[in-house]
């Protein structure tokens, strides 16, 4: 598999690959100002990373204004819609750092000479000149024998049969927000673009058979092992070993017994003791620290989901509600036969929550990111999209989606509801995920490349699930509005001439009979969730 300019569905590719029985494959083609400049091709785990550092650099400029995030599958622009920096040059990024890991293939005699070097040196190891299907390759083959640089034959199929290949140049013209008979010719399918059957290719590289040969030597030392973490990737925590770590958190926990219950009770104890050998077991000390630490930049918070099960939550100060009072069952969130991380989400004030994230980037620079959205065609942008691109006007778009929600599909064109068909599910553009955060224990481009987000935050290139499949731990920072309610009425009654402060993380609002006879009552509008019928 290779994109351009991102390995936004390499995860799904590699475990649909695993599935299937089949031996992965995986690169990426580097594009910049619409040339591809030289396909890198993953000879090893070292080689991803390299190719996540590389790629993060090209995408970490901002994009340009008026320029739509998009995800198609083309054989053009896939960034996301971020154009690489002009001022960010990735061949000579390769020619002064190397390229170990991976296999560097152009069919562009200007980057071969730069990598190749001048002088009678060898050649570097794992550079070749791209002969590709379907293109005149006779003047490269000849540049690359002068220069001592091998050859390697591959054929780039982007599309499969004739489906696709009417879906090509739609899927272009809604990128480029134009109408199909506007996509410049550049952007048009080319016979070269089609799937060819090995015999044919064969028959086209007949004449080179040593790149026919480079290329499936090639094919055999690549491999994909290793990009999907064995392991869960967990964070580390100020550069703490596990053991370490585990001393502070058992620290950090018998302060928070002082502080929640005025001492270490018998009962404290021995709930404690059990929650932090599983937690010891599995490794998961650094993780607690880090959510400690990014809950400690704002008071006013609410953990919650299973997390408020442990006492270990509680006394650390990501949760506020007591556990052995109510009788809550660790296990429900941590486990010995649980194969899954912990699951800890954060509520912050809505108004304080962009300020914690910036914590979070400052605090893990370059070992964080956001987790992605890969938004897809629904059932009606997948109708008004290629309506748009194949020139309909706006009422006549208005027309087809209503008689589509109405289910009259037969007046929906044949050609438009075939488009529609093919569309509907596939990947339209990249968003960022509500509030999820990955954090890895040393640079995050060992594990995925980072764009930059809306809000200029670090955005990671995987949406929730090929990130957890990846094995990443990602944490829920989430906004709420109820919780800056909470907030500043906690300030206004602290001002009026009665009033008296009130603690944040000690006072108890069940212990007052007027709070309980309100729910009671239902009279629970605007309560944070226990306000619905």
């Amino acid at each position: 598999m290779l994109d351009i300019n991102n390995f936004y569905g390499l995860i799904r590719f590699l475990k649909a690959a695993k599935r299937e029985g089949l031996r992965p494959v995986a690169g990426v083609h580097v594009e910049q100002a619409g040339i591809i400049l030289f396909t890198a091709l993953i000879l090893d785990r070292k080689g991803f990373s390299r190719a996540c550092e590389l790629l993060t650099h090209m995408l970490t400029a901002p994009a340009p204004q008026g320029r739509a995030q998009r995800l198609q599958d083309t054989p053009r622009n896939i960034s996301g819609g971020i154009e690489p920096s002009s001022q960010f040059d990735a061949v000579a990024d390769l020619a002064t750092n190397g390229w170990e890991g991976l296999a560097i293939l152009s069919d562009r005699p200007e980057v071969l000479a730069r990598l190749r070097g001048g002088g009678k040196t060898p050649c570097p190891p794992a550079l070749f000149a791209k002969l590709a299907w379907g293109q005149p390759f006779a003047g490269l083959a000849r540049f690359a024998r002068e220069r001592g640089i091998p050859a390697a034959a591959v054929a780039d199929a982007v599309f499969l049969d004739d489906s696709d290949e009417r879906l090509y140049p739609l899927l272009r013209a809604i990128d480029l927000n134009t109408t199909l008979e506007h996509v410049p010719a550049a952007e048009r399918p080319e016979a070269r673009h089609r799937y060819a059957p090995p015999d044919e290719v064969a028959r086209f590289f007949s004449a080179v058979p040593e790149a026919v040969a480079n290329a499936e030597a090639l094919l055999e030392r690549a491999t994909c092992d290793g990009i999907i973490s064995p392991r869960f990737v967990f964070p580390s925590f100020q550069g703490m070993t596990d053991e370490e770590a585990f001393r502070e958190l058992r620290r950090l926990c018998e302060e928070g017994a002082v502080r929640r219950y005025g001492g270490m009770r018998p009962d404290v104890r021995q709930r404690l003791e059990h929650e932090l050998a599983i937690i010891r077991e599995k490794g998961f000390a650094s993780y607690f620290l880090v959510v400690r630490d990014i809950v400690r930049q704002c008071p006013r918070t609410c953990g919650r989901g299973s997390a408020a099960s442990s006492i270990v939550s509680f006394l650390l100060g990501i949760t506020h509600v007591e556990p052995l009072r109510y009788n809550l069952f660790f296990e429900r969130f941590l486990n010995r036969g649980r194969a899954d991380p912990p699951d800890i989400d954060v509520d912050f004030p809505w108004d304080e929550r962009e300020a914690v994230q910036r914590y979070v980037f400052r605090a893990y620079e370059g070992r964080a990111g956001m987790v992605a959205n890969h938004v897809t065609f629904g059932a009606r942008s997948a109708l008004r999209d290629p309506a748009k691109a194949l020139g309909m006007p706006a009422e006549e778009i208005g027309s087809v989606v209503r008689f589509f929600r109405l289910g009259e599909h037969d007046r929906i064109p044949p050609y438009l509801r075939e488009a529609a068909a093919r569309l509907q599910g596939f990947p339209r553009n990249l968003g960022t995920h509500c509030g999820g955060v990955v954090i890895t224990p040393g640079p995050i481009t060992d594990y995925t490349h980072l764009q930059t987000s809306a809000l200029g935050f670090p955005l990671i290139a995987w949406e929730k699930d090929a990130t957890e499949d990846a094995g990443l731990v990602k944490i829920d920072l989430l906004g709420n509005r109820s919780l800056a309610v909470l907030r500043d009425t906690i300030a206004l009654v602290a001002r009026r001439p009665d009033g008296e402060a009130i603690d944040w993380e000690r006072f108890d609002p069940l212990e007052d009979a007027a709070t309980r006879d309100l729910i009671a009552g239902g009279g629970t509008l605007g309560v944070f969730y226990v306000e619905s019928p």
